[in-house]
C-alpha cells in the first residue's frame, strides 16, 4: 500500500510553514504550495488561513485533520496487522544506484518508502551507473538508476525521470573566461579554439559521464591536446579551484548540491560550447521482458510519485 501524497496535509497543519513543511516531505516548495491549493479548491473550504505568519489552521481545517489523521492511524494499524500474516521468507528488493547520487536519491525517496512499506525489505547497490545496468541485466537488480545520453539500451527498459545540466566548469580567473564574470545560470561562451591548449579532465572510459563528454566534444569540434583522467569529482573540482591555468572538465548539476562542492564553487567558472551545454536523461531501469515483483511495482510508482510531486 503506497499512501504517496494522501497525508501531505498533516506535515502541513502540524508545521504551520510550508517551507518547512515541503523540507520534512522532501519536495518542492511550489509543488507543495499546489497541492494544498488543489486540495482547498477539490474540498471547497479554506483548510490554513494564509494572511498570519506561521498560518493557522482554520476550523474546516482542523476537521479534516483529525479525519486524516484518524485515517492514517488506521491505515498504518492495518499494515502492521497484515504484516503478521506475510511470509517470513519474503524477498528482498535489490536496488542499484550511482555512488556519487546515491545520498540525493535516498534523500528523496527512501523516508517515505520506507515509513508508508513496512513489510519490505530493501537492499540497496551502490556502483557506477554502467555496473549498475550491468548488474540489471544480469538480473541481480530488480531495479536501478543511470543516465542516458540518448542511445537506446537493448537490455534495460529506462524510465525517464528528468533531464539534468552538465556544466563546463574552470578556474574562474582560466584563460578560457578572458575575463568575464560567469555563474552556472549565465555561462560565458567560448569557441573550440579556446579548449585546444587547456588540460582537460576526464571520467574513466566505464563512467557513462565519459561517453557524454567525448560525444560534446567531437560534436563541437574540440580537441584539447592533453586529457588526465580522474575518476573522482570532487577531486576535479579540487584541481579546477588550484588556479588558473588548471583546466576544465564536466562537471554534473547535482554535484554542486553537496556541501564540499559548494565551498569550491566560489573559485570556479562556467562556460559553454555552443548555445546551451550537455545534458543527460536521469532514469529508472529494470530488466527488458522481464516482470516487476509486488515489491518492485510498490517501489517504481513511489519513485516516479516523488519525481513528479517534485517537478
Amino acid at each position: 500500500m503506497n499512501t504517496g501524497r494522501r497525508y501531505y496535509y498533516l506535515t502541513i497543519a502540524e508545521q504551520k510553514n510550508l517551507t518547512r513543511a515541503a523540507e520534512q516531505l522532501m519536495v518542492s516548495q511550489p509543488s507543495l504550495t499546489q497541492y494544498l491549493n488543489k486540495l482547498e479548491q477539490d474540498l471547497g473550504v479554506i483548510l490554513m488561513d494564509r494572511h498570519f505568519s506561521p498560518m493557522r489552521i482554520t476550523d474546516a481545517g482542523r476537521v479534516y485533520y483529525d479525519y486524516l489523521k484518524d485515517q492514517y492511524e488506521r491505515e498504518q494499524k492495518l499494515l502492521r496487522e497484515l504484516d503478521a500474516y506475510r511470509p517470513h521468507h519474503q524477498s528482498v528488493l535489490k536496488v542499484g544506484v550511482p555512488l556519487q547520487k546515491g545520498m540525493t536519491l535516498t534523500r528523496a525517496v527512501l523516508p517515505r518508502f520506507i515509513r508508508d512499506n513496512p513489510g519490505i525489505e530493501l537492499s540497496i547497490w551502490e556502483g557506477t551507473a554502467q555496473t549498475v545496468r550491468d548488474r540489471i541485466a544480469k538480473g541481480e537488480l530488480e531495479i536501478g538508476f543511470g543516465y542516458s545520453c540518448g542511445e537506446e539500451d537493448e537490455q534495460c527498459v529506462e524510465q525517464p525521470l528528468g533531464l539534468e545540466q552538465v556544466y563546463l566548469v574552470c578556474h574562474k580567473l582560466s584563460p578560457i573566461l578572458n575575463g568575464a564574470e560567469t555563474s552556472a545560470e549565465h555561462p560565458a561562451s567560448v569557441e573550440p579554439e579556446v579548449l585546444k591548449d587547456q588540460i582537460f579532465y576526464q571520467m574513466a572510459p566505464e563512467y557513462v559521464l565519459h561517453k557524454l563528454e567525448q560525444n560534446h566534444l567531437q560534436l563541437h569540434r574540440a580537441d584539447p591536446v592533453r586529457r588526465i583522467t580522474m575518476s573522482n569529482l570532487y577531486g576535479i573540482l579540487n584541481s579546477l579551484a588550484a588556479g588558473p591555468d588548471s583546466g576544465f572538465a564536466y562537471i554534473p548539476d547535482y554535484i554542486f548540491e553537496e556541501k564540499n562542492a559548494q565551498d569550491i564553487l566560489p573559485n570556479l567558472g562556467f562556460f559553454c560550447l555552443g548555445d546551451e551545454g550537455p545534458r543527460w536523461e536521469f532514469a529508472m531501469l529494470r530488466r527488458k521482458g522481464r516482470s516487476l515483483s509486488r515489491e518492485g511495482k510498490v517501489f517504481w510508482n513511489c519513485v516516479l510519485e516523488e519525481y513528479r510531486a517534485a517537478q
